[in-house]
């Protein structure tokens, strides 16, 4: 059965080649538009798997932005695997309370976890997702802070750090 659509597809090329090189504008002009149509085929395919990327950026939270250096060192203090780093990291503050989102990435640059929040009051973090409790030290949010992961600035935060991981 394989063999029957490897032939099939290899005639199909062969008629097409052909067809393609039998035009009145010669041989070489031909191949330049067989040759412009395999990019724009092969580049359709990144293009299309990059809109999403594109859209999932469009739609994270306005308030986010790239998150300031003391945040990330106040967080990573606290991390139980020192081989750990904090990457793709993101802030919303809102008042005194900053709510910061990051990847936490193995040596080997897998993902521990795609997203994690803390939120920090000053430079003292608490941990508010389960990945952010399992990974540091920091106590939890819910009990300091009163503040849960459904909190939608948890939220927000969280999903702005997943579209950076998608960009």
């Amino acid at each position: 059965m394989k063999r029957t659509i490897a032939a099939i597809a290899i005639a199909a090329s062969a008629l097409a080649l052909g067809a393609c090189s039998s035009s009145d504008d010669g041989g070489a002009e031909s191949t330049s538009t067989t040759a412009s149509a395999a990019p724009a085929t092969s580049s359709a395919t990144p293009t299309a798997a990059a809109a999403p990327a594109a859209a999932a950026v469009r739609e994270a939270d306005p308030r986010c932005v790239a998150a300031e250096e003391q945040y990330t060192l106040a967080v990573a203090n606290g991390l139980n695997d020192k081989s750990l780093t904090l990457e793709n990291a993101q802030v919303i503050v809102d008042g005194d309370l900053v709510f910061y989102g990051a990847s936490t990435v193995r040596p080997d640059g897998k993902f521990e976890n795609r997203s994690d929040v803390w939120v920090l009051k000053g430079l003292m973090p608490t941990s508010s997702t389960g990945g952010a409790s399992s990974t540091t030290e920091w106590p939890k949010t819910s009990s300091l802070l009163k503040i849960t992961p459904a909190d939608e600035r948890v939220q927000a935060v969280d999903a702005c750090v997943v579209a950076q991981t998608r960009s």
